[in-house]
């Protein structure tokens, strides 16, 4: 299923990325072309607490959420930051995960605009899934799942 996307109608972006620093970093360039294609759109990037501070090194992120998803987090704590997502009315939603985790966190925060890796049997759950190809840059592979949003080509990251 593709949603059609109405870039007028995106005012609240979320991008999650549970790798470390290091993949953070690779992410920018996805996050820098969501920016450039939604300029008036607050941008949230949802990390691991080892990941906070990067929010200083990119113009294209207006505000950082923190989860501790590699801690085993409880159902509690997962319910948690859904209502909290929920509550931010997100337009757009994508995930640069894998696992099966990632396609029902973002259909749990009621984003119209989903998209991931068609990577797993919950991939169904997004709007615009991409292949997962690993055989390139990682930076690269993050800005695939942001492609059928934005016109901008792949680049390296900048800080």
């Amino acid at each position: 299923m593709t949603t059609p996307i109405d870039r007028s109608q995106v005012r609240r972006i979320l991008f999650v990325q549970f790798g470390g620093i290091g993949d953070v970093i690779l992410a920018f360039p996805a996050l820098q072309s969501l920016r450039e294609a939604y300029p008036e759109a607050h941008v949230t990037l949802l990390v691991e607490p080892r990941s906070k501070g990067v929010i200083q090194f990119s113009a294209a992120i207006d505000e950082v959420e923190v989860f501790a998803a590699k801690d085993k987090p409880t159902i509690a704590s997962f319910l948690a930051l859904v209502a909290r997502l929920r509550s931010k009315r997100f337009d757009l939603a994508v995930a640069s995960g894998r696992r099966m985790v990632m396609p029902l966190l973002l259909r749990l925060t009621g984003a119209r605009l989903r998209g991931g890796y068609a990577a797993n049997a919950l991939s169904f759950l997004l709007t615009h899934a991409v292949p997962l190809d690993q055989d390139q840059y990682a930076a690269g592979m993050y800005h695939d799942i942001v492609t059928p949003f934005v016109d901008a080509p792949a680049r390296l990251p900048q800080i």
